[in-house]
């Protein structure tokens, strides 16, 4: 092994410095006093991993020498520190511990470290992989086999899916879905059976991920059999991946003899995605569930309604303009504007909605509005925009967009002058994308405008607007011009952003000043921060495993508090999991917010951590609120994932590994 390097030891090895920020030696003597002084775990353990950051001999000295010091997760991060070096001598003390150690957890961990430390390395784990006695440690070294695609991986995973031993068949269940190993589904289904929850939760995943009438028929199966909720969420996140007809035919057949009404939910929630990818398939069960006497099926047959637009569906929709449940009467006006026809009878229905009392049903109402006859939408949308919820001045400005007629143009400059904040920079950006002009957000130029246009004057079509503006973004570009934050710009009125602190947030990001992910994100925002003007409101979301909240309502951007958001940022310490989910409820119910920003390097890996459950959740959460949620994508999670949360919500992606 390698021996271990006393104090004076590390000073001497540790004496260089770097171009910017603290050296090695300074960094290891304050993890020395932590460690005595017993310091908070979220700081010993961000401290601990940005030694890895140095990737030198002496860092990995440095951190053996803490190693007999630490028990428990502090232990497991240092060893995780240790493979991150990347260095020989990393690699040489991590396969002795793997030897040596007695210890399950931290042989674990060191199987991990290996893994992502050198690329010889992944070889002497396919060697050590039969002559491991702890299943525990051996069913982990099939993973990272599985996760580096190592030669003859294939008939390791399939005989570890004949195993007796749990853990063992978990791994293999895991190889099934990483490497989408079609000759593994038939043990994958009837492992949906299995006594143990976990390998059943296990099998629902290869299922999910390698498709196909054999899973999805033993996913529904299994549907109908499962008691605990973790696998019913597993399993329901499973079933929201059918894409083809077999799969989407399959649900559909399934929900017509189902009677449970918890499965006849998971079931119409999946019916209700695939309506997007088979809507001739799906059609007409969505509009059958609509009788259905559960609130939230009929919401999920409306949400695939409004996917597969079918004409068919009209006077069933206009049915449920009277349904006992505000979600679904607001839900069947969407989906009627999404097909674009409304009966007579249901235009009155519409109109009548549009002046409810409640705040969610005039807002959904309105988002139909734009579906109406001419003059019919312009005179209710011209009562509409000025609501007194923003949120429906919003939608109203949507549809006055959507309608592409020249009175729009009118009703929407006279608002202007009465708006601020974010529905002002809508309104503004209505009227260019009508116009193809780009005036600013002040009433007086725009209804110059319009009074110089002679009688008979006709918008632009869409498409001509949309060249005028691409062309006229092309040459800002040309010049120089930047957005405010990673390529997006920050809105005026309320803004949230969160940012990722989870321990992956340690990695480096340069190599020359040895800033990490966080570091380099952190100051970025800041200087975000320092742009936001007047009309800009904001607070700020950490999470990792936990949540933090800077603030709980958004405040006025100025020096004061922008310089106290930047001091909040840079004491943050990384470490921990990545609970997206929390992070964007807690932000969705900051006072006054009205567009978030999220920013990742990581896939769910706490609380709910089904991607497609948080979709849905999240989304049914903000249905009313409207807050716009953009996601910035930093690392490894699923760039899929984050396009539709953001685009299911009004936002955009950005994946900020394409950019410098």
């Amino acid at each position: 092994m390698i021996g271990v390097a006393t104090p004076l030891l590390i000073a001497l090895l540790c004496g260089q410095s770097q171009e910017q920020g603290e050296t090695l030696e300074e960094l290891a003597s304050k993890v020395r006093t932590q460690i005595e002084g017993r310091a908070d775990e979220r700081s010993l353990g961000s401290n601990l991993s940005r030694l890895a950051n140095f990737r030198s001999p002496e860092a990995v000295a440095a951190l053996v020498e803490f190693l007999p010091d630490l028990q428990g997760v502090m232990r497991l991060v240092t060893i995780e520190a240790i493979g991150n070096c990347k260095v020989q001598e990393a690699s040489e003390f991590l396969r002795e511990f793997l030897e040596d150690s007695r210890d399950a957890s931290d042989r674990f961990q060191a199987v991990n470290s290996l893994a992502h430390c050198l690329p010889e390395d992944l070889a002497w784990l396919s060697d050590r992989y039969a002559a491991e006695k702890q299943t525990r440690v051996r069913a982990q070294i099939l993973r990272c086999l599985v996760n580096a695609k190592a030669p003859k991986i294939d008939t390791l995973v399939l005989k570890a899916l004949a195993d007796k031993k749990t853990d063992l068949r978990l791994a293999g269940l895991y190889g099934v879905a990483e490497l989408e190993l079609e000759r593994g589904i038939k043990v994958a289904v009837k492992a949906l059976s299995d006594a143990n929850v976990l390998v059943r939760i296990q099998a629902a995943q290869a299922c999910k991920a390698v498709g196909g009438k054999i899973a999805f028929e033993g996913l529904v199966k299994a549907v109908r059999e499962a008691g605990n909720p973790d696998l019913l969420a597993a399993l329901a996140d499973a079933l929201d991946t059918a894409d083809d007809p077999k799969e989407a035919g399959i649900l559909v057949r399934a929900i017509r003899k189902e009677k449970n009404k918890e499965t006849s939910l998971i079931l119409a929630r999946a019916i209700s995605k695939a309506a997007l990818h088979e809507p001739g398939v799906c059609a007409a069960s969505l509009i059958s569930l609509l009788d259905r006497r559960e609130a939230k099926i009929r919401e999920a047959a409306i949400d695939g309604l409004i996917a597969a637009k079918p004409p068919k569906a009209i006077a069933a929709l206009v049915k449920r303009l009277a349904d006992s449940s505000a979600m679904v009467r607001g839900g069947a006006a969407r989906a009627l504007f999404a097909i674009g026809s409304v009966p007579e009878d249901a235009q009155r229905k519409i109109q009548s909605m549009a002046k409810n009392t409640d705040p969610a049903i005039r807002l959904d109402a309105t988002t139909a509005l734009g579906c109406l006859p001419p003059e019919k939408a312009l005179e209710a949308l011209s009562l509409r925009i000025n609501d007194d919820v923003w949120a429906i001045r919003d939608a109203a400005v949507e549809a006055l967009e959507g309608l592409r007629l020249t009175p729009s143009i009118l009703i929407l400059a006279q608002r202007l002058a009465e708006e601020k904040g974010l529905v002002r920079r809508e309104i503004a950006e209505a009227l260019t994308q009508l116009t193809g002009e780009e005036l600013g957000e002040l009433p007086g130029p725009w209804l110059h405008w319009l009074s110089d246009r002679k009688e008979g004057f006709e918008l632009p079509s869409a498409e001509e607007v949309d060249s005028i503006l691409k062309a006229r973004k092309a040459k800002r570009e040309e010049g120089g011009f930047k957005e405010t934050y990673h390529g997006l710009s920050i809105p005026p009125g309320g803004v949230v952003f969160i940012l990722d602190t989870s321990g992956s947030m340690n990695d480096l990001y340069d190599a020359v000043d040895q800033s990490t992910l966080y570091q380099h994100f952190s100051k970025a925002l800041g200087k975000s921060l320092e742009r936001l003007t007047s009309s800009t409101s904001f607070s700020i979301v950490l999470f990792d495993s936990a949540i933090r909240v800077w603030k709980q309502s958004c405040v006025q951007a100025d020096e004061e508090s922008v310089n106290e958001a930047k001091d909040y940022l840079e004491y943050e310490k990384p470490f921990g999991g990545t609970n997206i989910y929390s992070a964007l409820r807690t932000a969705l119910e900051i006072e006054g917010v009205q567009t978030i920003f999220l920013l990742t390097d990581g896939a769910p890996s706490v609380g709910l951590t089904a991607e497609n459950e948080i979709i849905h959740e999240i989304t049914r959460a903000n249905r009313h609120k409207r807050v716009r949620i953009n996601t910035l994508l930093a690392g490894e999670s699923k760039a899929d994932f984050l396009d539709n949360l953001a685009r299911l919500n009004g936002g955009k992606m950005v994946d900020l590994r394409d950019l410098d």
